[in-house]
């Protein structure tokens, strides 16, 4: 006869002399060991046993035993261990019994889509077996407990121990396109090369809104092999507020990292060979530190001095798609120039785009929002933003933005909420999601990014080979 538990089936090899086992086999040893459940039962079959078969237990306050003329019933009182032992037909036969109080590790879990966690079962040395309820939403490793998603939905994760069943409910959910961490910067990307651009200065005059002209300096980045009889992509770069025009290439002698990673991302084909320029929206270094000036220079700079001085002064000097740098040859060229900025430079790149979007096609605003009157307000810009593009007539071909910040970035608030009040009013802009891959505009969120310039080479590694493949 089977040794067997009388609830659930769950027993450790409760063996006897004389017992009867599943396969057919005899127990010759005299001493066995049995778990049982806090608060279940387990029994065992003794061959020879009676009724009048005396069982004694040296802790009685942890089991319960009932006798029967060929059996043992054993109930688990409290965990813990004793022994229980008898004479059965001259000879004396033992028990070591251990009750256990299992409990699961975790009872619900949420997880999003390709994640993985592990679950366990404490307080138990037997072994069990893990099983999932709907394994399309999630697989299980049976024996270590390793969870993996692998689509939305919900399923329970379990095992058995004795007639107790543990169940660990577990939540997926997909995770939003624009909150899946950017691809990293490959190793070695911001180290010098052999084959490096070479970064130069350029001076103009700019325009001020009073119309007097000021002396400026923007430095400009060349691709390794730059060639004058060749045309161009070129994508113009303005730092934040109290940063310079250092902030992305530095110089030819110091090279930033921005520089050094298009070094490589030209070399690895990961984008076509591209002019970049730094500028800056200062007149002094004290633009930056008061806000209220540094938005009226930005406004300035993105709808004058940007196209009518900074534009013609690179560009007749360098050679791009632009034929001529007069406004029709700056229009005519315009889905092979781009612009971007961090921080305040963000803010320029949403009022490049509502007051130069005749020269410009794309756009990478990094941690920062499209300010109207000179304050953030989402709902305001959201608005604006799409009347621009109804009077323009734009369509999901006419230009691209990638848009992107930091989760812990301190214009993330900001940000977030502009991009979710245009997904709201903004028809014009066709957001790019995993269930439509096509648009004109794609926000992006790294985890755990914060405010700063450090982030910059991640953000172009992942934002311009979107457009300049």
């Amino acid at each position: 006869m089977t040794v067997k538990h009388i609830l659930s089936g769950v027993c450790m090899a409760a063996f006897i002399m004389g017992t009867v086992l599943g396969q057919g086999q005899k127990a010759d040893a005299a001493e066995k060991k049995v778990y049982v459940t806090k608060g279940e039962s387990v029994t065992i079959k003794v061959k020879k046993a009676t009724r009048k078969t005396k069982w004694k237990s040296s802790k009685k306050k942890i089991i319960k035993l009932a006798r029967g003329k060929n059996s043992l019933t054993i109930k688990g009182k409290k965990k813990g261990k004793t022994t229980i032992s008898a004479r059965i037909a001259g000879k004396k036969y033992k028990y070591k019994v251990v009750v256990e109080k299992p409990s699961i590790s975790k009872e619900e879990i949420s997880m999003e889509v390709g994640k993985t966690a592990t679950i366990k079962i404490k307080g138990t040395k037997r072994k069990y077996k893990w099983k999932s309820n709907n394994p399309s939403v999630v697989k299980v490793n049976g024996t270590s407990g390793k969870i993996t998603s692998l689509s939305e939905g919900l399923a329970d994760v379990s095992a058995k121990i004795g007639k107790t069943e543990y169940s660990c409910s577990v939540t997926v959910k997909n995770v939003p396109e624009e909150e899946k961490p950017l691809a990293k910067v490959p190793s070695g990307y911001l180290s010098e090369i052999k084959e490096k651009g070479r970064v130069t200065t350029v001076q103009y005059d700019g325009t001020q809104a009073n119309g007097t002209k000021v002396k400026k300096l923007a430095y400009v980045y060349l691709p390794y092999g730059y060639d004058e009889k060749k045309e161009y992509d070129i994508i113009y770069c303005l730092h934040g507020g109290e940063g310079d025009t250092k902030a992305y290439l530095g110089t030819n002698d110091n090279p930033g990292n921005v520089k050094k990673l298009l070094d490589h991302m030209i070399l690895n084909k990961d984008i076509k060979p591209v002019i970049a320029v730094a500028p800056t929206y200062y007149t002094s270094s004290s633009d930056g530190s008061n806000m209220g000036t540094a938005v009226s220079k930005i406004e300035n700079f993105t709808k004058n001095e940007l196209v009518n001085d900074l534009i013609p002064a690179v560009e007749g000097k360098y050679s791009t798609y632009a034929k001529t740098t007069d406004l029709q040859g700056l229009k005519d060229s315009r889905k092979h120039r781009g612009y971007t900025g961090f921080s305040m430079g963000s803010l320029s790149t949403w009022r490049t785009f509502l007051n130069s979007s005749d020269y410009f096609c794309f756009f990478m605003p990094m941690s920062g929002d499209c300010w109207v009157n000179g304050v953030s307000n989402a709902g305001k810009a959201a608005e604006e933003l799409e009347n621009y593009c109804k009077k323009k007539g734009y369509g999901e071909e006419d230009f691209f933005i990638y848009a992107v910040t930091g989760s812990k970035d301190i214009a993330y608030s900001a940000m977030k909420a502009q991009i979710d009040k245009m997904k709201k009013i903004s028809p014009s802009f066709h957001f790019i999601s995993e269930s439509s891959p096509k648009g004109n505009i794609s926000f992006r969120v790294q985890p755990g990014a914060t405010h700063s310039f450090a982030y910059l080479p991640l953000y172009f590694y992942n934002g311009l080979p979107k457009y300049f493949k």
